[in-house]
């Protein structure tokens, strides 16, 4: 598996991504954006959720780098980091961070502690 460019599309990237767990042992579902019924979902809804056993469900939003999340996207990723299920937002320059997070190093670092997620400085001041 090749490290993703930076200037690789947020497509080119999901494919890396999905490769990557798959090859991890997670279950990945995708929202393909073309796809009938994806239109008449939650305007918002991360872009990928990740399930494994013995790890917290995922919700990714992938974004290339620079790139900045929508408003519905910021209000997806706010509630979900209010409940027990981390928003993360993944650009294709955190490889090595996200190929660790997946692989579980980063979590058994951390003993069960919370993924660093998109706004998590709010939840403190809640």
């Amino acid at each position: 598996m090749t490290i993703p460019q930076k200037s690789i599309s947020e497509k080119q990237f999901r494919v890396q991504i999905l490769d990557l767990a798959k090859l991890l042992g997670w279950e990945c579902y995708c929202v393909f954006e073309k796809a009938s019924w994806a239109r008449r979902s939650s305007k918002g809804f991360p872009d990928l959720v990740a399930a494994k056993t013995g790890f917290p469900i995922l919700f990714i939003e992938l974004k290339r780098d620079g790139e900045k999340l929508t408003l519905d996207q910021e209000k997806w990723g706010r509630l979900l980091n209010r409940t027990s299920s981390p928003f993360l937002v993944w650009t294709p320059g955190m490889w090595n961070e996200i190929v660790k997070m997946l692989s579980g190093d980063y979590y058994r670092r951390r003993e069960r502690a919370t993924f660093k997620t998109a706004f998590a400085d709010e939840l403190q001041s809640d």
